[in-house]
């Protein structure tokens, strides 16, 4: 009996599964449904389409491919918004949107300097002074400061502040490169812990003492009157470097921009520079289906 029962479960199973779902649900090769549909419906008349849907494929997307599909479609809702007869301002979103994509410091700087440079009435610059932009977040200076009490001997701020601040992230936002970064990072875990609380009477340079009233100063025999930690000449540039990243300091010298940025190109702030950066041809803004591959990287992008 109990064999029987069991051989009928077995069939019923059997005749579950054999059954196809009266619609099985549509498969797609992306994370953005109706791809291929969207991108075909976009038309040069309305240029926020092409953001929405540039802002959804990075959130979902944010690789290969599809970022570069994204970075297309934001630097043609810019293009096109320019042009257009009543301009939305698109610009200024386009290169926030575009620097959350990138990968580079030095071309995520560039994004949002740009951002920063165009207003929103047409994407066209606007220039101010430096000071006007209001800096809501003090991390950077704190971990600058801190960076210069290290150096000085004391690293109890810096070892604080890196329990809680990705010092690393940091650096690269503020847009000192990838290398040095993480060359300024190893060089703080290293050393910071080594460093020992300074007692009583102590400044890490001299000993002060009182004896009978009078009170002598002398050079600290632990330090040499040098407490700071042992940095060769180029771990200490590099440490100078990110000071002024942090800061956002503006060098006064040549030799002192040089140390800085180490000759790195600057571009112009201009928003018609966009599509030339990304090796994208404007005029093409029209998505059309084509091409080896029967999904949406098989299309094409022609002129309307």
């Amino acid at each position: 009996m109990r064999a029987g029962v069991l051989w009928l479960g077995v069939m019923a199973m059997a005749l579950v599964c054999s059954v196809a779902p009266a619609q099985a649900p549509e498969r797609r090769s992306s994370g953005v449904p109706n791809l291929q549909q969207r991108l075909a419906a976009l038309s040069p008349e309305n240029p926020m389409d092409y953001f929405n849907l540039a802002e959804e494929i990075g959130y979902e997307m944010p690789m290969g491919v599809a970022r570069e599909l994204a970075q297309r479609l934001f630097a043609l809702s810019a293009a096109l918004d320019r042009r257009s007869a009543s301009p939305e301002g698109l610009t200024h979103s386009v290169c926030i949107a575009l620097a959350e994509l990138a990968t580079d410091a030095d071309e995520r700087r560039w994004l949002r300097s740009l951002a920063e440079a165009v207003r929103e009435d047409g994407g066209r610059p606007s220039w101010r002074l430096r000071g006007e932009a209001r800096q809501t977040d003090d991390t950077p200076e704190q971990f600058a400061r801190a960076m210069g009490s290290f150096r000085g001997g004391d690293g109890a701020t810096m070892r604080a502040l890196m329990r809680r601040v990705d010092g690393e992230a940091l650096l690269r936002d503020a847009g000192l490169d990838h290398e040095s970064a993480s060359g300024v990072m190893r060089d703080l875990q290293r050393l910071v812990p080594l460093m020992r609380p300074l007692g009583p009477g102590r400044d890490g340079r001299v000993v002060r003492s009182t004896r009978d009233g009078v009170q002598t100063v002398e050079i600290d025999p632990e330090t040499g009157g040098n407490p700071g930690p042992g940095l060769t000449s180029s771990e200490f540039v590099d440490h100078l470097r990110a000071e002024l990243v942090l800061l956002g300091a503006q060098p006064s010298t040549w030799s002192a921009q040089l140390m800085l940025d180490r000759g790195r190109v600057y571009r112009d702030l201009d928003p018609e520079a966009l599509g030339a950066y990304f090796r994208i041809d404007v005029e093409r803004s029209v998505w059309r289906l084509g091409g080896a591959s029967p999904d949406w990287t098989g299309g094409s992008w022609v002129i309307p």
